[in-house]
């Protein structure tokens, strides 16, 4: 039941996620989520598609408990939205990582979750690998991926927490690596 309800999160997500005209109502998001789109699958350079460095890129795996993700969820209440290759500021990169190599394409607050959308050079395997030992390292407990069509789900639980995943190939051969952060 706990992987069928994963599923149907992911799934809700990716459609919010992919179809952002849909999630913000409106022609312009959608013509800005296209052209992000079509930056990430034409190998665009950092400005046209988000690479970020820095703080960002410089994460650890030292992170707070369960309770700092409700914190975040209550101090982000104001920034509700997509953003376009980049994530608000006090987004949760703590628990929705950057891969070292990866491109944000979009990111999203929701009322009580976050999602990241980015673009990474790899196999699924690998990219999988690399986001089951971060969580690892955070004392989170991995769902076993399964596929569905092209693509490859799966999930990491945390206390209270879960962050649901999903992974497809993109036109140019980076993966897509979709990532959710809820409370359970």
């Amino acid at each position: 039941m706990k992987t069928f309800l994963r599923g149907a999160l992911v799934i809700l997500s990716l459609f919010l996620l992919v179809i952002p005209g849909v999630a913000c109502g409106g022609s312009d998001t959608a013509e800005k989520a296209e052209v992000a789109a079509d930056g990430a699958a034409t190998g665009g350079t950092s400005e046209t598609v988000g690479k970020v460095s820095g703080e960002a890129a410089d994460q650890t795996a030292d992170s707070p408990g369960a309770a700092a993700v409700y914190e975040k969820i209550k101090a982000m209440a104001a920034a509700d939205g997509l953003y376009f290759k980049e994530v608000p500021e006090g987004f949760p990169l703590e628990f929705i990582p950057l891969h070292p190599e990866g491109t944000i394409l979009n990111s999203s607050v929701g009322k009580g979750d976050f999602g990241m959308s980015q673009s990474i050079p790899g196999t699924k395997d690998d990219i999988y690998a690399w986001f089951k030992a971060y969580y690892g390292e955070l004392g989170w407990s991995p769902d076993d991926p399964w596929t569905v069509g092209s693509k490859t789900l799966a999930g990491f639980d945390g206390p209270d927490v879960m962050v649901s995943m999903a992974l497809d190939t993109l036109p140019d051969g980076d993966i897509l690596v979709d990532l959710l952060l809820s409370p359970m």
